[in-house]
């Protein structure tokens, strides 16, 4: 099992209001795994990071093609 510590500007998935600063950590065993708690925990994320450094969200990360059924409010990702 691997830490992730991802740092972003957001709110919960499905919550209405301010978006805030975060910090939230995954233990996994491999980054798809903690992109996809992040997806479904979180949104929409702006100024994401990944262990401190700057981290470009792909779809390659997904274990999964997302789709609107897997996940509440994907934003952008639900392609």
């Amino acid at each position: 099992m691997k830490k992730y510590k991802f740092s972003f500007h957001g709110r919960q998935t499905g919550a209405i209001g301010i978006s805030y600063d975060i910090t939230q950590e995954y233990e996994c065993e491999s980054i798809e795994e903690a992109v996809t708690k992040l997806c479904i925990d979180y949104e929409p994320w702006r100024n994401l990071h990944l262990n401190g450094e700057k981290f470009q969200l792909k779809t390659e990360y997904f274990d999964h093609k997302p789709t609107l059924k897997t996940y509440k409010g994907l934003g952008m990702l639900r392609k």
